[in-house]
């Protein structure tokens, strides 16, 4: 019984979120950080201010700035570090 209850209840679910997304509405958690803060991200970035820098300025993290820039802002940060390039920032064993 709660087997079929549990189906029921994921059938609606789905139902529901498939007709949400016909009406063009997306669920989850608002993006931060939006084309034209990337831009302002981009061009400080371009006048050699550091990440960090930008990102307690706009009040987000680190993190969240690596990730929208792509792969080869933070390549470039782990390269820059002492040690670069050594067995220290190697992942895996």
């Amino acid at each position: 019984m709660a087997e079929f209850e549990r189906s029921l209840i994921k059938e609606r679910t789905r139902a529901g979120l498939d007709a949400a997304k016909a009406q063009g509405r997306t669920g989850g958690r608002p993006s931060v950080v939006n084309e034209d803060v990337l831009t302002v991200v981009r061009a400080r970035k371009a006048k050699g201010e550091s990440v960090s820098a930008i990102a307690k300025a706009l009040g987000v993290s680190r993190a969240t700035l690596y990730r929208h820039l792509g792969d080869d802002s933070r390549r470039r940060h782990l390269m820059s570090l002492p040690g670069a390039g050594s067995k220290q920032l190697a992942c895996g064993p």
